[in-house]
């Protein structure tokens, strides 16, 4: 098991000393989720294949471009 410190570190490679201090300070020793990265910019994603879209490309090139299936780039452009 990682002690703490490790872990800290770990937290200062990837966001750097003082985003690490903040999120220490405001998580105060107790634990909470973070979302996969997926999850978080999915919205984003979804909103520039509707722009994508729009613009006049295909769903057979949308779905190279995200790589996604066509079924899910239909979903996300509301096509049946």
């Amino acid at each position: 098991m990682k002690s703490s410190f490790e872990n800290y570190r770990i937290l200062v490679e990837v966001i750097g000393e003082e985003s690490a201090a903040k999120l220490s300070k405001f998580a105060d020793g107790s634990y909470f989720y973070v979302p996969k990265y997926a999850t978080v910019t999915r919205q984003q994603r979804n909103e520039a294949i509707r722009r994508d879209y729009s613009s006049g490309m295909t769903i057979n090139q949308l779905h190279r471009k995200y790589e996604l299936t066509e079924r899910q780039i239909r979903k996300i452009t509301h096509l049946k």
